[in-house]
This record gives structure tokens, sequence and C-alpha cells, in this order.
């Protein structure tokens, strides 16, 4: 991989899974994988409404889905006629607060140049100011186009976070101050 992406991969595959939501895991952001049909599905998922989607199931087995009604069940040969309807995960049917991402409550992280990044601890923080290699505390407001500009960076730099300071903190950065 280019730029810093490697490292950020690297980072989320070393993560415990145990910051991470119950019905979560680093599977899905580390392969992920588009639902059903890439070609009719934006993908900006959370703009999809997926509860509005038509999907029909075979009513003989109960094992597959398919987006148009009438398909021949690959299981049993039968027609998938079975309208299914979405239901959204929520506090009600999982048991736990469902506030989207990945990470459990607020949590904090320390983020390095090169996009790699840890759980905020004192033993992880204390090295790291020995180093005195000059440790900021930035506040970012991300919308859209500062996370496009950031996934841009990192494909480009391996010192990310220096270059979007540099370029972009008069749009994005809402405090800055040495740790």
């Amino acid at each position: 991989m280019v730029g810093s992406l490697a490292k950020l991969y690297e980072t989320i595959e070393s993560l415990s899974e145990s910051y991470l939501l119950p019905n979560q895991n680093k599977k899905a952001l580390l392969n992920p994988r588009v639902p059903i049909s890439a070609t009719e599905i934006p993908l900006l998922l959370s703009d999809y409404e997926l509860h509005n989607r038509e999907s029909y199931g075979c009513s003989n087995c109960h094992l597959f889905v398919a987006d148009v009604p009438n398909l021949m069940c690959p299981r049993c040969n039968q027609k998938m006629t079975s309208a299914l309807s979405y239901v959204p995960p929520s506090p009600a049917n999982t048991g736990f607060p469902v506030d989207g991402g990945f990470i459990k409550g607020l949590m904090t992280f320390i983020v390095k140049d090169n996009l790699e990044f840890m759980p905020m601890s004192t033993k992880d923080v204390v090295p790291l100011l020995k180093k005195k290699e000059g440790i900021l505390e930035l506040r970012l407001m991300l919308d859209v186009q500062a996370a496009m500009k950031l996934l841009q960076l990192s494909l480009q730099s391996k010192t990310v976070l220096t270059k979007f300071y540099k370029d972009y903190s008069s749009q994005y950065v809402t405090s800055c101050q040495p740790l």
C-alpha cells in the first residue's frame, strides 16, 4: 500500500477486539463488503435506506435472498417469492446501544503523523513525551470534504497530519495545543 494507508491498516489489524462495539469486528473494517449488489447501492451506505429495498426469499428452504422476485433458489429450485423486510439494529433487538461506528463509548486515541493510532494511555504517552517530538493535541471538525482530503493525503504521504495541518488548518482545525 502507498502512503500511510498501510500503517492505518496494520493498526486496525492489531487493535484489541475489546475496544469494538459488540456488534462489530475488525474484519468489517479490514475487508469491507458491500451488501447485495454493488451496482445498485450507493457507496455511501449511510445515505441509502436499506429498509426500503425490496428483497425476496425462498419460502421453501429459507436460505437465500434475491433482489428480483421469482428467481430460482439455488438450493431447492423453488421460485423466490416471499417478500422480505429489513430490520435495522436497535437497542430493543440487540440489547446494546446502536450508535453507529465501530468503537465503544467515548475513547481517546493517539494518532501519529503516519495515521498509526493507539488508545490513549499513560504507558503510551510517556515514551512519546520523552522523545520530545513536537506532540500536539489537534481538535478537528471533519466533514465529508475534510475526510476526502485526509484520504487523499494518506495515499500520497507518510506525514499525513502535518500536511493536513499545514494545508487546511484554517478550515478544519478547531484547536491546537502542545502536550
